[in-house]
């Protein structure tokens, strides 16, 4: 074969590659990232999971690798089973409605727009986050919680117990409150490893499943926002 017919298949190979590469970060796959909004709502993607008696917190895939979530006096989650991890768990987000200040260390005061759970497996000795309902429901089993939330107040202390989990197995991380509203997609790199060894001073086990929600039906009202490119990204390497 030629050297000229060599160089045509190399380039025809060569756009391929590019074609395909652009192809892959459409659909959201990044190199090096375990892309969790890809599947979308339902049908093996994300299940809503709701509160007796409240009205549903609305979750729309609006775009891209993006979620809006819509609170209007309403509560709900929406949580998916996490079969690969990474080390880091990123995501952008930006908030429209904030709604009236709320208290984040309080059962029945603690609303906010949007928040993303990690959830660890149970131990044999420990209760599940939804006792006996998530046998009954089909609920996953809980042990542990890290929340990441934006809402509260200014002055909130910036990590404080789950109000809603006893004996110390949930820990609440407020990343932004009101002073961050604005227009712009504001980006987060937890280390959900070291967040839960500083929480329960423990190696963290391998979370099974990921949540997120929106809630207003405490102090009512609405709150909304987005979120979107939410994904668990490899080790960083070493500068």
């Amino acid at each position: 074969m030629g050297r000229g017919k060599n160089l045509i298949i190399a380039g025809a190979l060569g756009l391929g590659l590019i074609g395909a590469t652009k192809a892959g970060e459409k659909a959201g796959e990044k190199a090096g990232e375990i892309d969790l909004l890809a599947d979308g709502i339902g049908e093996g993607g994300w299940e809503l999971r709701t509160v007796s008696g409240k009205r549903e917190t609305s979750f729309q895939m609006t775009g891209d690798r993006t979620l809006q979530v819509r609170s209007e006096s309403a509560v709900a989650f929406l949580y998916k089973q996490i079969d690969d991890v990474g080390e880091k768990l990123q995501w952008r987000w930006r908030v429209e409605e904030m709604g009236i200040p709320s208290d984040l260390t309080k059962v029945g005061a603690d609303d906010r727009p949007l928040a993303v759970h990690l959830w660890f497996p149970t131990k044999s000795d420990s209760t599940s986050l939804f006792g006996g309902i998530a046998d009954l429901l089909g609920y996953p089993e809980v042990g542990r919680s890290l929340t990441y939330v934006w809402g509260g107040s200014e002055d909130a202390p910036r990590r404080h117990d789950n109000p809603y989990m006893t004996d110390g197995r949930g820990a609440m991380i407020i990343l932004r409150d009101r002073a961050d509203v604005s227009s712009d997609w504001l980006e987060e790199l937890i280390d959900y490893q070291e967040d839960y060894r500083q929480a329960f001073g423990d190696v963290a086990p391998r979370p099974t499943h990921i949540a997120i929600s929106g809630d207003s039906d405490d102090l009512g009202g609405l709150r909304s926002g987005e979120i979107a490119d939410l994904a668990f990204v490899p080790p960083m390497k070493s500068q």
